[in-house]
């Protein structure tokens, strides 16, 4: 691309729209109480056009505007892991850092001129943040029914020497085919023992059942018991 210098109006014009972009992001992860809010978001959009603007008066240098952007894209990710927090297990703040990478891209775009494809990009990031959400929050809402109610069982899988990775991807495999079953936690004794804790939603014990059945029939198999475990216990 053949980077030429750039008059005031057009510098101005180019600025001003990453950073209304970027407040129109920032705008709906405020309302959600977000960490990173319409500040942080303008303010990344506009740097982001900044740097890239700075990159198009230097006339003559035809790879500074590439060069830039792949620097911001670097830089973004030490300001993205500034808004992530762990907590236990647990870490919060992905989804801020992630929109935040997403305004220093509609930046980039802006300050390049490109002004439909930023516009599409910042629709894109509102309208996922805002539609994702309640499918995000349903899916959760599924783990948690699935470990809150129904049955807990504790399977124990004995089997042959070297079967090992076999069949613990036959039993990830038999349990995914079971749509009211959840595998939490997975253990193995030594090589010759698999203990997987499942929780399932059916309380009539038909869907354990059938994960026994299947894999009873493999070969590798040499025992397989389970036990229902009571809350609390």
């Amino acid at each position: 691309m053949q980077i030429t210098d750039i008059n005031i109006g057009t510098f101005e014009h180019r600025l001003f729209l990453a950073f209304i972009l970027g407040t129109i992001i920032g705008f709906e992860r405020q309302w959600r109480h977000k960490i990173a809010g319409v500040k942080t978001n303008a303010l990344v959009a506009g740097g982001a056009a900044l740097f890239i603007l700075l990159s198009e008066k230097i006339v003559g240098d035809t790879s500074g505007a590439a060069r830039v952007a792949a620097n911001i894209v670097t830089g973004i990710g030490f300001l993205g892991a500034g808004v992530m927090m762990r907590n236990g297990n647990n870490i919060t703040g992905i989804n801020t850092a992630a929109t935040i990478w997403c305004s220093s891209a509609i930046g980039a775009l802006a300050g390049l001129g490109y002004w439909y494809e930023s516009l599409v990009g910042t629709a894109f990031v509102v309208v996922g943040n805002i539609l994702l959400r309640p499918i995000g929050e349903k899916i959760d809402n599924r783990i948690s029914q699935i470990t809150e109610s129904g049955n807990s069982y504790l399977i124990n899988i004995s089997l042959q020497h070297g079967a090992m990775a076999y069949i613990k991807h036959s039993l990830i495999d038999a349990v995914a085919a079971e749509s009211t079953l959840h595998i939490t936690a997975i253990q193995t004794k030594g090589n010759v023992e698999i203990i997987a804790d499942i929780h399932s939603l059916d309380r009539r014990q038909t869907d354990i059942e059938n994960i026994v059945n299947k894999l009873s029939t493999l070969n590798e198999v040499t025992g397989i018991r389970w036990e229902e475990v009571k809350p609390g216990i």
